[in-house]
C-alpha cells in the first residue's frame, strides 16, 4: 500500500512540474525570444512512480516579425546575445533593444549587451545591419559604434533558465 501512494505521489509530482512548464509557455507565448521547454516523462526508479526525464529547450527558430523599431533584430539560428546583469552574465534571444540614459544598448528589462555598445546623444538614423554593426550619423556623419555579438553552445538545452527570458 505505501509503494503504491509513493507511486501515486511521483505521478502528482511529475504532472504538477510538467503541467507548470505548460503554464509557462503559455504565459510567454507573445514574449519577444521565448523558447518554450517540452517535458518528458518516463517510469520513476525501480520501475516504480513516474519522474521528469527531462525538460528540452526549443532551440527551433521562431517566427520573425517586423516591428518597425530599428534597434530590435532577431536572430537566425540558435545563438544567444550575451547581456550584464546584476547578477552577472546572462544569455537572451530577445533582440528587442534600446537605448538606456548613458546611450548603451540595452534589453527591454534594462540589462546592457556584453561587450557593451554606447551611442552618443547626438546621433540619428540609427541602424543595425545584417552583421550585427550598429551605426548612425553623427554631425552628418555614417559612423559605426560597434557590433552585436551572439553566443553559440554545444548543448543550448542544457542551458537553466533564470526568468525574464535570460539564461545561464
Amino acid at each position: 500500500m505505501i509503494q503504491g501512494l509513493s507511486s501515486l505521489l511521483s505521478g502528482l509530482q511529475s504532472n504538477l512540474q510538467a503541467f507548470n512548464n505548460t503554464a509557462n509557455n503559455l504565459a510567454n507565448v507573445n514574449t519577444d525570444g521565448f523558447r518554450e521547454r517540452t517535458t518528458s516523462l518516463s517510469t520513476g526508479p525501480g520501475g516504480n512512480g513516474v519522474r521528469v526525464a527531462s525538460t528540452p529547450l526549443n532551440t527551433q527558430p521562431g517566427a520573425i516579425r517586423s516591428t518597425g523599431n530599428s534597434l530590435d533584430v532577431a536572430i537566425d539560428g540558435d545563438s544567444f546575445f550575451e547581456v550584464e546583469t546584476s547578477d552577472g552574465p546572462r544569455f537572451t534571444r530577445s533582440g528587442s533593444f534600446q537605448i538606456d540614459g548613458e546611450g548603451f544598448l540595452v534589453t527591454s528589462q534594462g540589462d546592457r549587451l556584453a561587450p557593451g555598445i554606447q551611442v552618443p546623444a547626438a546621433a540619428t538614423d540609427l541602424s543595425i545591419g545584417r552583421d550585427g554593426t550598429v551605426s548612425g550619423t553623427v554631425d552628418g556623419e555614417q559612423v559605426v559604434f560597434g557590433q552585436i555579438q551572439s553566443t553559440r553552445f554545444n548543448n543550448p538545452g542544457g542551458l537553466e533558465s533564470v526568468g525574464g527570458n535570460l539564461f545561464a
